[in-house]
């Protein structure tokens, strides 16, 4: 079984929000951007598929597929930020701000019928302290996966986007 961390890179539409708010040149930030997360670029966790498929080691295990490298919510959006080529002004969210902009959130998801990323689950998730992966059964019975670091995999991503026309800054 394999537990990935929160996905990201090229095609990815959850991360596409933060790509076009850093593009617009303003990016929110809860919690004063202190929560510690784990993230897995898509490829990656594709690499991480096969060889778990391939490896008599990895039946019956459950292994957790990120990277190695923890960011922390303001360092991912720095990070996204020097992707765009733009700089960026981050606007911190007050919990009371966030608990009843999810609560708008879902209302509108109900009355239009349509999901919405901002709903009650995620404001447990965005006031969490953080998102850690322990990868240490990954990488012992896998070997090194996961390996693209966190700006490599986001400028592929950005790059990515501006191709496609989703989002402006750099190519």
């Amino acid at each position: 079984m394999l537990r990935p961390a929160a996905v990201y890179g090229p095609r990815d539409r959850e991360f596409l929000r933060l790509f076009r708010a850093a593009a617009a040149g303003v990016v929110p930030v809860f919690g004063g951007g202190r929560q510690e997360l784990s993230l897995v670029y898509a490829p990656d966790l594709a690499e991480a598929v096969v060889r778990a498929l391939a490896a008599p080691a990895a039946a019956g295990q459950t292994l957790n597929v990120a990277s190695a490298e923890v960011v922390t919510a303001k360092g991912l959006v720095e990070a996204i930020a020097a992707t765009t080529g733009r700089s960026v002004r981050r606007l911190p969210v007050p919990l009371a701000a966030l608990t009843v902009g999810c609560a708008m959130a879902g209302v509108w998801a109900a009355l239009t019928r349509r999901p919405t990323v901002l709903a009650h689950g995620k404001r447990r998730e965005l006031i969490a302290p953080g998102w850690v992966a322990d990868t240490t059964r990954l990488r012992r019975t896998l070997g090194v996966v996961c390996a693209t670091r966190l700006g490599e995999g986001l400028a592929q991503t950005q790059a990515w986007y501006a191709g496609a026309g989703v989002v402006r800054g750099k190519r």
